[in-house]
This record gives C-alpha cells, sequence and structure tokens, in this order.
C-alpha cells in the first residue's frame, strides 16, 4: 500500500502540468473565437440564411455599410453575428461583391427614363419604358442590370439608372395614417353612410384611398381621381394586401403555421375525448419540420398550448408578412358521423389559386377531398397575405378520426400541402 502511495506522488507533478496544458489551450481557443473577425458589407442588400447553403431559408437581410462579426466558417460560408444579436449565414463571395446580389424587397426609384426589359442584357425584348421617378422594388443585381417589379410587372433596367429609397422617403411613403386599402374584390364608394346609400362607384381590390372623415363605422374617402364618398369600415385595410410574386422557390419563402385553437379553447372532441386543439397542434408541428427540410422559413402563431386571440393571429402575420399563412383545423359536425372528408377554405381572390393548388394534393389523402372554396373566416378574412385554412378531416366522425389521431395521417397531410406549396412557389 505505501508503494503505490508514493507512485502516485511521483506522478502528480506530472499530471498537474497536463492539466494545466489542457486549460491553456482551451482558454487560448476561447479567446481565438472571441476574437472575431469583422466584415463590411458593400453590397446594397445581402440575405442572411438559417444555415450555410442555398438551400437554406433567408431569415433576414442586410444592407450596405453594415458590419458583421465572423463567428464561424463552414465551407464559403460565414456564420455572423447581425447588429441586433442574433446570428445567422452570408455567402462570403457575396461580401464586398457588387456585380451579383441576391436582392429581396429593396424599395428604390428609377432616375431617368429607362426601358424595362426582359433580361439582363441590352439586346433583350423592351417590356415597357420606365419613367423618372417611378417607383420599383428591386429583386436582383446582376452584373450591372437590376431586376425590378412595380405593380403586377417584373423586368430588368440598368443599375446607373435605379437607386435605393432613402429611409426617409421610405417612412414617409408607409407611414401614411390617412391611406386605407379595399379588401374586397368589389367595394362600393357610396353618398352616404349606409348600405342603402346612393352608389357613387365600385372600387378594386387593394385600392388605396384617403380617410378624410370618420362617421359611426364608415369612413369618408377620397380615390386618387379625386371621387369623395363613404365606404363601410369593416370592408377595408389599413394596408394593401401582398402580391408576393418575388418568390420562386419554396427554399426561399417563408410560411406561417397557425394551429387552430389552444388553451381553454379546445374545439372540438372525438367520442373518446381527443381534443381538436391537440391535434392541430401536433399537426402543425409536423408540417413545420416538413416545411424546414425543403429550406423553407417557419413561423408559428402558437407552438405550444396556449390561446391566440383570433385577430392577433391575423395581426402577426400582417406584421411579419409570410409568403403564405396557413391555419390547421379538424371539422365537426353537432350529430355525429354525418359528414367526412378535407376543406380548403380561402376568402380573397387573388387566394383562390393558392387554395386550389394545395387542394389539389390533398386528394391524395385517404378522406373524400372536398376542394377549394370560399368562406367568411376571421383568420384568412383580416389577412393581408395569402391565407387559407384548412380542415384536415371530421372528428365527429368514426371513419375519419382513425386516420387523423394517427402520426401517418399528419405526416402524410403535412408532405402533401409541402408539395402543394412547393408547385405553388415555382
Amino acid at each position: 500500500m505505501e508503494k503505490k502511495k508514493t507512485n502516485h506522488t511521483k506522478k502528480a507533478p506530472t499530471l498537474l502540468i497536463l492539466n494545466l496544458l489542457i486549460i491553456g489551450l482551451v482558454a487560448l481557443g476561447v479567446g481565438l473565437l472571441n476574437k472575431s473577425t469583422t466584415i463590411n458589407v458593400k453590397a446594397s442588400a445581402l440575405n442572411v440564411r438559417t444555415g450555410p447553403g442555398l438551400d437554406y431559408g433567408v431569415s433576414s437581410q442586410v444592407k450596405s455599410g453594415t458590419k458583421l462579426a465572423v463567428i464561424s466558417q463552414k465551407n464559403e460560408w460565414y456564420k455572423v453575428t447581425l447588429p441586433d444579436g442574433k446570428t445567422g449565414w452570408v455567402a462570403s463571395w457575396l461580401i464586398g461583391n457588387t456585380k451579383t446580389t441576391p436582392v429581396t424587397n429593396i424599395d428604390a426609384v428609377i432616375t431617368e427614363d429607362t426601358p424595362l426589359r426582359e433580361g439582363p442584357e441590352e439586346k433583350s425584348t423592351v417590356l415597357t419604358t420606365l419613367t423618372k421617378d417611378t417607383k420599383v422594388t428591386i429583386t436582383l443585381e446582376q452584373n450591372g442590370w437590376s431586376q425590378v417589379e412595380l405593380k403586377d410587372q417584373a423586368g430588368w433596367v440598368q443599375t446607373s439608372h435605379v437607386k435605393e429609397s432613402t429611409e426617409e422617403e421610405n417612412i414617409s411613403e408607409k407611414t401614411d395614417d390617412n391611406l386605407i386599402y379595399t379588401r374586397e374584390v368589389s367595394t362600393n364608394l357610396r353618398k352616404e353612410p349606409q348600405i342603402s346609400g346612393e352608389l357613387v362607384t365600385t372600387l378594386t381590390e387593394n385600392t388605396p384611398v384617403t380617410v378624410l372623415e370618420t362617421v359611426d363605422d364608415w369612413y369618408k374617402v377620397e380615390t386618387s381621381d379625386g371621387q369623395v364618398g363613404y365606404v363601410a369600415s369593416w370592408v377595408m385595410n389599413t394596408q394593401p394586401r401582398s402580391k408576393n410574386t418575388l418568390v420562386t422557390s419554396i427554399s426561399e419563402a417563408t410560411i406561417m403555421i397557425d394551429a387552430g385553437h389552444g388553451g381553454d379553447d379546445v374545439g372540438a372532441s372525438t367520442s373518446n375525448n381527443i381534443r381538436e386543439k391537440d391535434l392541430t397542434l401536433s399537426t402543425a408541428k409536423i408540417l413545420k419540420a416538413t416545411l424546414e427540410k425543403t429550406g423553407a422559413r417557419v413561423l408559428m402563431t402558437r407552438d405550444d398550448d396556449s390561446w391566440v386571440e383570433l385577430t392577433d393571429r391575423s395581426d402577426l402575420s400582417n406584421k411579419e408578412k409570410p409568403d403564405v399563412f396557413i391555419s390547421i383545423h379538424y371539422d365537426a359536425t353537432e350529430d355525429q358521423n354525418i359528414a367526412s372528408g378535407t376543406h380548403t377554405f380561402y376568402y380573397h381572390d387573388d387566394d383562390k389559386k393558392l387554395a386550389e393548388t394545395i387542394a389539389s394534393y390533398l386528394d391524395q389523402l385517404p378522406l373524400e377531398n372536398h376542394g377549394a372554396s370560399f368562406n367568411d373566416l376571421s383568420v384568412t378574412r383580416e389577412n393581408n397575405q395569402p391565407a387559407l385554412l384548412l380542415e384536415l378531416g371530421y372528428v365527429s366522425t368514426n371513419k375519419d378520426v382513425t386516420h387523423i389521431i394517427t402520426k401517418d395521417y399528419q405526416q402524410q397531410a403535412a408532405d402533401l400541402i409541402t408539395q402543394g406549396l412547393t408547385e405553388y412557389f415555382k
């Protein structure tokens, strides 16, 4: 026993030295990581992605002059810390490069009369001529050319003929509290603030009008061509609805998923007390994971058993501006076993194509598909983004319940919704 003690005593200095070396190396490594390189964005805009590759979704965007701290590097991608403290990935070859930059939604203005061309070259077909001071949105920059969008048209102009709007200009344009927008495909402008009032004209969806005064539940407004009249407040939006024509791949899209009900609002229940709120949350989480595999950025209105007010759900969508909003529900009838199948509901006519695309894929579910149809529902009606509400089966029908309570069915539904969205964004 004494001999063993003596041996241990002799080894102690060696172990102590090794431990000190290890601690020193760890401290050095931490020091090197903390001493991160700072890079300066030279391009007019630079996409920040959720991972090191073009297949990952865009989480945010930084503008020229932004300083980014590099945390690490993987292949040709930098993991960086953004000014707001969040992290993301940027392509190393785009740092300091102004020739080719993936850009999204940069407000700009045409500086002189210039042709809008089909492609980024002089010999490309001229679509129209843009006059000086025309407001556009830059979506891509390439070799001295900028891809721009205005209203429902897109094309290319020489970058020298377009400049990014200043922050002050953007704020002055976007904070006009007196400007509201028609929500309906056909909105009546009347001479008096009542439904029986004489018709002045009919306005199309998304038409901006200026509010002159408020009379009970009506707005007295003026149109851009000078017509004055009254519109009902319940058919107006405070923001224009997004057309979302800039995204051409699901990997570039942001999807918001809304799990119906939650908290004290359990929704409908099966005969053996399986609650709709649990089914919707389970399905929403599976759909989120499935969509994220495509590179899409996914937001949730709730990710736990909490209640979110209906208006808060659409308000969150209007604030975050996802490319598509999808609310997940399961249907029910008062009497048992009298209805079966899935429904795809939309409110705005602009969303009909999206609804029909998703519904066409739900044909592959083992339940009857009732297709796409209009329905006046709060989360779609009050939504300025393309929005759908999906009823994925009936909790009041035994035949449906045998499917909808299973993870296999929910995964199949998630797969088919993802396939539909993939086609929609092509």
